[in-house]
């Protein structure tokens, strides 16, 4: 009889959690792009070289500094990038986010999409900042 209950409960209950899932995956997303573009920034004030993140739109990945590892992003997003124009290629749906090592940056920033959600991850160009808001 428990299990039974229990059978019950867990059917009723997964709908809810495959819907939630979506919003996890682009939460979860955007923390991991904020957090990795902080390392960059502080990378390049420990290194006392500028470094950059470079990120793939098309494939979803992101990676830090030259020949650095590259990282696949959670779910399946859709992205809007604001940087420099020389930061941008467009062929390759690429973008490079740079920091210094006095902590700034050229700014700019990150909407990840899913749905109709979304979260933005700027840059503050004076003090290399990262932020994340939904």
């Amino acid at each position: 009889m428990v299990f039974a209950i229990m059978g019950l409960m867990l059917a009723l209950a997964s709908p809810r959690i495959q819907n939630a899932l979506p919003g996890f995956e682009l939460r979860t997303a955007a923390r991991e792009l904020a957090a990795a573009m902080r390392e960059t920034r502080a990378r390049a004030v420990r290194t006392g070289d500028p470094v950059g993140l470079v990120l793939d739109l098309s494939a979803g990945r992101y990676s830090i500094g030259t020949g650095g590892e590259s990282r696949k992003l959670p779910g399946d997003l859709e992205f809007e990038v604001t940087t420099t124009q020389e930061d941008i290629d467009a062929e390759r749906r690429r973008a490079r986010f740079r920091f210094y090592p006095d902590g700034t940056a050229l700014g700019g920033g990150v909407t990840l999409k899913q749905g109709d959600s979304a979260y933005r991850v700027d840059i503050d160009w004076m003090t290399g900042r990262v932020q994340l808001r939904e």
